[in-house]
């Protein structure tokens, strides 16, 4: 439970800084969603990120062997949505991020 904790703590200190930070603009996510190709996916909103979080660890805390090699469309979602708004936040390149 302890690593649970310091997951959500990190987690929660993203989004104080994401909410307190610029706010993501529709041309930095139309680029980073033009770049992958998966159709119909969304930039989850802040609330939405947060919510997803907390979907997915109380998952993972359920079956602690959670994990797949094929990801639900709600999975890729939160990622896509996550590294959009830290490389946004940062000032980072979301390609570069890609091997």
């Amino acid at each position: 439970m302890e690593f649970k904790a310091h997951i959500e703590s990190q987690f929660s200190a993203f989004c104080y800084e994401l909410k307190r930070g610029p706010k993501l603009t529709k041309e930095w996510t139309q680029q980073i969603l033009d770049g992958i190709s998966m159709k119909d996916l969304e930039i989850l909103n802040i609330e939405e990120l947060a919510a997803r979080f907390e979907k997915l660890v109380k998952k993972s805390i359920i079956n602690p062997r959670y994990g797949k090699k094929n990801w639900t469309e709600e999975e890729t979602e939160f990622l896509v949505s996550l590294i959009a708004y830290y490389t946004f936040l940062w000032s980072l390149d979301h390609q570069a991020l890609v091997i």
